[in-house]
């Protein structure tokens, strides 16, 4: 028989009256859980006092080992970023299966992914892991590994704005400077602006904005939201 490093099996054996192992036991089955391949030999005798013997080799085949490394540990709520978590396999009888879990809290449950990667975008902060199988059977759990959401930034505010005014003459070159968010931690603030208030590019506080060829009465709208 086979098994797993730190598993058991059972040897059994039969014909006999009374038996005795190698192991020194006298039944006619017996648990083994060897770390090496072992020979487990058996003495059988019957009523008539005659006997034989038999040899069983139990092959011990190495578990396999995971390691986990990830892009980030931390994501924006919200946002658009993503944690890839990868498993790297070693050891035991490749190739290797995999099975991410989640914590919910109470027990760990299945995510679906079954590749080397999880790309993790939680909502909440949470514990993921691995459970790696080799062509044996014989399977592996990773340590867990948490990714942490950290909260947007609540309430930026405009700091300067300059022409300081609602209304500019064409060609009137704009800027503005923002109070950035609070509580966003690792998370910082996400600038842009329109002029047509449908497509958006991305802004550099304190960059000049040019209106030289904007027709007149289009309006620049200019936001800071949460990254």
């Amino acid at each position: 028989p086979e098994i797993c490093n730190g598993f058991s099996t059972q040897i059994v054996s039969g014909g006999g009256t009374s038996y005795v192992w190698s192991t020194g036991a006298t039944t006619s089955t017996i648990s083994v859980s060897p770390t090496s391949n072992t020979n487990y030999t058996v003495t059988g005798t019957d009523a008539n006092g005659c006997q034989s013997q038999a040899t069983s080799t139990v092959t011990v085949n190495p578990n396999p080992q995971v390691s986990l490394n990830s892009s980030s540990s931390t994501i924006c709520a919200g946002g658009s970023g993503t944690n890839n978590i990868i498993a790297t396999a070693s050891s035991g009888t490749s190739t290797y299966t995999y099975q991410w879990q989640y914590w919910n809290g109470t027990s760990w449950l299945n995510t679906g992914t079954n590749t080397n990667t999880l790309n993790a975008t939680p909502t909440v902060t949470r514990e993921y892991r691995v459970i790696v199988s080799d062509v044996k059977g014989c399977q592996v759990t990773s340590s867990s590994h948490t990714v942490t959401v950290v909260p947007d930034p609540i309430n930026p505010t405009l700091n300067t704005k300059t022409p300081n005014q609602t209304d500019v003459c064409a060609g009137t070159n704009l800027s503005a400077t923002f109070n950035p968010g609070t509580d966003g931690v690792s998370c910082g603030d996400v600038y842009q602006f329109s002029t047509n208030g449908t497509t958006w590019s991305t802004y550099t506080p304190g960059n000049t904005i040019s209106t030289s060829s904007l027709t007149q009465g289009t309006t620049v709208h200019l936001i800071v939201t949460g990254k």
